[in-house]
């Protein structure tokens, strides 16, 4: 075994590298889903907030859709990232057409936003190193 924590492939080797793999896309996904719900509650809030002041939605339509979204958004962490790796894998039109869609509206409305910087390419990205990751 080395530093790294991967060791010589063949036999068993590989599939503790395979786990290794996985883990380590498990740990990335789930502190992406975490930090996405603490931001998007504060977002949700201070937008439902602009709302009420300009008198667009009353105060409790707002907090009614804020803990609604709040419930979303916490059991973001609870989603089986093998789960979808197995769908993105099976469904290939699937990402293809979200990449075409990702394209699409970057190149509308987002064209000065490098590729690489653009967060809808930054998930697209991750979706498909999922895809990749062997079983």
């Amino acid at each position: 075994m080395t530093l790294l924590g991967y060791v010589p492939s063949g036999g068993h080797g590989s599939r503790l590298n395979i786990s290794i793999q996985r883990g380590r896309l498990d740990a990335l996904f789930n502190a992406m889903l975490g930090g996405l719900g603490g931001i998007s509650s504060l977002v949700l809030t201070f937008y439902g907030a602009a709302l009420v002041l300009r008198g667009d939605m009353s105060l409790g339509t707002m907090l009614a859709y804020t803990a609604l979204a709040g419930g979303f958004l916490a059991n973001l962490s609870n989603l089986n990232v093998s789960l979808y790796a197995g769908f993105l894998r099976a469904n290939p039109d699937f990402l293809a057409l979200r990449e075409q869609r990702v394209t699409s509206y970057w190149d509308c409305y987002h064209r000065s936003t490098s590729r690489s910087e653009y967060a809808g390419f930054q998930v697209l990205d991750f979706f498909k190193r999922l895809a990749a990751a062997k079983e």
